[in-house]
């Protein structure tokens, strides 16, 4: 493992500060929506890293969440505007979680400021 300067490490902490800032953010673009749970951004990173969708339960194993902590994160980040959730097509009794066009601006954004680039 390459071992950076100290000082490039601190920037990279400030581009990871940045980058949870545009996600907490996120929420609140839409007014009286109530905060988003505490999983909510690794859930859209995740989402985010996975283009196709991503079923809930695969989820629920990644963050190690029990089954109603899982749907009520993906219910909060449907009714923020960020995901939508369907039924997967071969496997009904599945929920899929895709990024809406807005899930997808906020990676972006994301992606833009680990860049130094924030749109």
């Amino acid at each position: 493992m390459r071992r950076r300067p100290p000082g490039e490490a601190v920037d990279d902490l400030g581009e990871l500060l940045k980058a949870l800032l545009i996600l907490k953010n996120a929420q609140h673009k839409e007014k009286g929506l109530r905060p988003l749970p505490i999983y909510t951004d690794c859930f859209l990173v995740y989402v985010g890293s996975h283009p196709e969708g991503v079923p809930m339960q695969e989820l629920q194993d990644r963050f190690d969440l029990v089954h109603s902590s899982t749907s009520r994160t993906c219910a909060a980040l449907a009714n923020a505007g960020l995901v939508h959730i369907s039924q997967h097509l071969e496997d009904r009794r599945q929920s899929v979680v895709k990024l809406t066009t807005r899930g997808q601006r906020v990676i972006d954004d994301v992606r833009a400021a680990f860049r130094g680039q924030r749109r």
